[in-house]
């Protein structure tokens, strides 16, 4: 596993509207830490986050299901709540990015639009960040398989 290396991925509309998680660090099979990022115009916030391997890689599952039924949403969010993120999908091929970043005391929420086009390049970061862990990317693909019966 790459323990000496950095991940990153975002969601991005324009160099002015984007989210990203960056330098993604894998500190075991499961730790992470890295720092969220998120700008809309001329707001902008960051945040260093702890959260787990597994949190992202349920995202990149989501992420992956709602790209390719072109319905559904992807969501991601750690447990210390410093990172809230939500992606919905229409049937127009929009996707609606909502989202918030607490840096406490301090907070921003977000919301942007992309079209679904956008999320080939996020989805290919994802793969490469949970196929670090082969095993668990398997038991997250077997429990939303369970859930979804």
């Amino acid at each position: 596993m790459g323990f000496d290396m950095t991940y990153e991925f975002s969601i991005k509309k324009t160099e002015q509207e984007y989210f990203s998680l960056s330098e993604i660090a894998i500190k075991s099979n499961s730790d992470c830490t890295a720092i969220a990022k998120v700008k809309i115009l001329y707001f902008s916030g960051e945040a260093h986050v702890y959260t787990e391997l597994a949190e992202i890689i349920s995202f990149y599952c989501q992420l992956k299901e709602l790209y390719e039924n072109n319905s559904g949403n992807a969501v991601l969010f750690n447990m210390e709540g410093i990172i809230s993120l939500n992606l919905t999908s229409n049937s127009l091929g929009h996707i609606i990015v909502k989202g918030s970043l607490h840096n406490y005391p301090n907070s921003i929420t977000f919301e942007f639009k992309i079209d679904q086009s956008y999320l080939p390049q996020t989805l290919e970061q994802l793969e490469e960040i949970s196929n670090l862990n082969p095993k668990l990317l398997q038991d997250v693909i077997a429990h939303r398989k369970k859930i979804k019966k």
